[in-house]
């Protein structure tokens, strides 16, 4: 038989009389009682720093680092990013009418602005697709980010067979891509990165087109409004000489129709970098904590600097009290359920987080971007409204919960259209605040499709009559910048942590990744088996193209994680071959932890967030005299650490170094140069030659198979 709660049954009868009396206003009513409900926290039109506000002129709309000319037309013409053209040629409409296979641009059009304000512009206008009419609206806003909605009108006495969205992008701003997780195979999960070196047809999905310091990335909250017979080209990269070809076929059929009714189709880009790079981002690790902060004083000891996350999991009373006897101080003061920041013990928790601050270190706590915690007695009321899935969730089942521990039992997915966006917006904050923290760690920001049949306004179906998954992309954009606004108001050197990087959503201050490569890691290939060198340059685990630092999270396991076997070693060393050719750091786990601590000491020593990073595949001052080896290196004014990796399954002996004192140093007395081995902290033997008024220095080097060295060249300034 089903429990009945007291505080249940007394906001049932509330919610009974007053819907009697006022005619079904208890709604309002009873969530008045809440502090949540109708708040404005994070809603106007200031800008966060570090982006500056949008403006106009003419037919040209900038944001930071950005710039969207119309020329007069409906679609833009030209996308500047970094004062860099994205396009070839500009933005277009194509059609294929009646029996007429090849598709036609469509004209111009024309548009003008209709909304202007500090944190937004709206773009509108209209053009003719072969005798179609389509209005469009371009509404940008000042992290870069870019909705564009086309209204297709009816036109009973014109069949169309095929209408699409032509973007011309520069060759060389879409050398590299990177697009959605499809499915953990390994020929799945190989797919989610690489060069674009051919045309293809995909599904509709996310994705992201860059060369090494810029790019484009596309989005969308699904295909509502398509009308598509032939589906396995939803959308197209055509690949030309000069230009990549993003091609989005909006109407594909095989027999021509006319437009019956009118369609709205949306879909969004942001131009690449969304924002400047945090300018000590590469002084961050990430590190997950529980136990008392004097457990990780070896890491505070690095010279870098800890972002502490707290992740999340709900404990029954009875093992909460057992736990908390056994280490008062560590995991007993951090408890704090699934999904929402709220401690168990609040006072405890506070006193956890100024140990770590004491010591330097940032402390975060772990939440979830799609679901949330139906323990939460306010997501429990409002359940039906609020789940994306099946709107019960009866007494019962809170029971048998309450017995479970872990993360995921209790957690269910959210409607993003819901109010529970103004729920977590809320809570988020007010932990925030008063909890003293120092941000968040946002995982799994994939948002789901609503399917809870109750939720009519915002269920739809394809052209087959089919359930359509539409997710609320929009909806989470917007919870995102909120909750962004209100932390950065109240701290701005607070650390927001997302799990991967969207542009679509870049309120975040650093990016973890690489969760999915489980399936190729393990304990079954090492990273340098699956990622190379030349993938290392584009936007997969890397950040500077997005603009936000990247952290990569390994993902070995058995021997190739615990420390107990000599294969971990060998295991991590060949993953930072690669993490240090992508000026990357990471999250502490699941590789050899005392390899990553000395890396992380190499690093702080060095402070390798004042330096200059000179990337391997543009950098003219370092060469190695075999192939297959990569130098990158961090510029100092006075000091320069090298990494000279060798990922390929060659072992490097009498290997030279060539390095250009003059490129490298600037003012300083160019035979004065130091060499030593960065790791061991001992002396290299070098060789000093003039060649056409140049100075260079030679040295040798070993270095096994995938695997590196890290060496610091020293210089002392002219005159001592």
């Amino acid at each position: 038989m089903m429990k009945v709660y007291p505080n249940i049954v007394m906001r049932s009868i509330f919610t009974i009389f007053l819907s009697v009396i006022f005619g079904g206003l208890l709604l309002t009513a009873v969530e008045a009682a809440d502090p949540w409900v109708g708040n404005k926290l994070g809603i106007g039109d200031d800008v966060p720093s570090p982006w500056t506000p949008v403006e106009v002129s003419e037919d040209r709309v900038r944001c930071w680092g950005r710039e969207t000319y119309f020329a007069g037309r409906a679609l833009p013409a030209q996308i500047t990013t970094q004062s860099t053209p994205l396009f070839i040629e500009p933005m277009t409409i194509q059609v294929a009418l009646a029996e007429d296979s090849d598709l036609h641009k469509a004209g111009a059009g024309t548009g003008k602005v209709t909304e202007c304000r500090r944190d937004r512009v709206v773009w509108e206008g209209a053009l003719s697709a072969g005798g179609i009419p389509v209005e469009t609206r371009v509404e940008m806003e000042f992290d870069g980010f870019t909705w564009l909605t086309l209204k297709i009108k009816p036109n009973p006495e014109i069949k169309v067979k095929r209408l699409a969205i032509d973007i011309p992008i520069q060759e060389s701003a879409a050398r590299h891509y990177k697009k959605a997780f499809d499915g953990y195979s390994p020929v799945l999960l190989m797919d989610m990165w690489g060069r674009v070196d051919k045309s293809r047809q995909l599904k509709m999905q996310d994705f992201t087109l860059a060369n090494e310091e810029l790019g484009i990335s596309f989005f969308s909250e699904g295909r509502r409004g398509w009308w598509l017979q032939r589906k396995a080209r939803q959308l197209e990269w055509i690949k030309k000489d000069d230009r990549v070809i993003v091609r989005l076929n909006l109407i594909d059929l095989f027999v021509p129709q006319a437009i019956e009714k009118e369609r709205v189709i949306s879909f969004g880009w942001n131009a690449l970098p969304v924002k400047p790079m945090l300018k000590d981002g590469r002084r961050y690790f990430f590190f997950s904590i529980g136990q008392s902060a004097q457990s990780y004083q070896r890491w505070f000891e690095t010279g870098m600097s800890m972002v502490g996350v707290r992740l999340t999991g709900y404990r029954p009373e009875a093992r909460r009290k057992q736990e908390t006897e056994s280490d008062p101080e560590g995991f007993a003061l951090s408890y704090i359920p699934i999904d929402i920041p709220r401690p168990y013990n609040v006072e405890g928790f506070k006193k956890y987080i100024a140990d770590f601050h004491k010591a330097g270190a940032k402390v975060t706590v772990y939440t979830v971007g799609n679901m949330h915690n139906v323990l939460d007695d306010v997501f429990f009321r409002n359940f039906p409204k609020w789940s994306a899935g099946s709107p019960d969730m009866t007494e019962d089942t809170l029971s048998q919960l309450r017995e479970m521990s872990g993360q995921m039992p209790h957690s269910r997915n959210v409607c993003g259209w819901s109010s529970f966006t103004d729920y977590k917006v809320w809570f988020m904050t007010k932990w925030f605040r008063e909890l003293g923290l120092d941000g968040y760690y946002y995982d799994n920001q994939v948002f789901v499709s609503c399917e809870n049949p109750k939720h009519t306004d915002h269920l739809y179906v394809d052209e087959d009559d089919k359930p359509l998954k539409v997710a609320p992309l929009l909806c989470y954009r917007d919870t995102y910048k909120r909750i962004y606004r209100e932390i950065k108001k109240t701290n701005p050197d607070s650390i927001i942590v997302g799990h991967d990087s969207n542009a679509a959503y870049p309120f975040i201050d650093l990016a973890i990744g690489g969760e999915a490569l489980r399936r190729l890691a393990g304990e079954t290939a090492f990273y340098t088996e699956f990622f190379t060198p030349e993938e290392c340059k584009g936007p997969y685990l890397r950040g500077q193209q997005i603009g936000i630092p990247f952290l990569w999270l390994p993902e070995y396991s058995g021997k190739f994680q615990y420390s107990q076997y000599p294969e971990s070693v060998k295991a991590t060393r060949a993953m930072l071959s690669l993490i240090w050719l992508t000026d990357s750091c990471y999250w502490v786990a699941y590789s050899n932890l005392n390899v990553l601590h000395a890396d992380l000491k190499v690093r702080g020593k060095f402070k390798i967030w004042e330096a200059e990073w000179l990337p391997f595949w543009s950098q003219e001052a370092l060469v190695a005299d075999q192939k297959g080896v990569y130098i990158t290196a961090y510029k100092r004014s006075n000091s320069v650490l090298l990494v000279v990796s060798n990922p390929g399954k060659g072992s490097r002996k009498d290997l030279t170094v060539s390095a250009d004192i003059g490129k490298l140093f600037k003012g300083i007395d160019q035979f004065a140069v130091s060499v030593t081995d960065a790791e061991t902290e001992k002396s290299l033997d070098a060789q000093r030659f003039v060649a056409e008024e140049k100075v260079f220095l030679d040295f040798k080097l070993s270095i096994p198979n995938q695997d590196y060295r890290l060496i610091r060249l020293d210089a002392q300034k002219a005159g001592k």
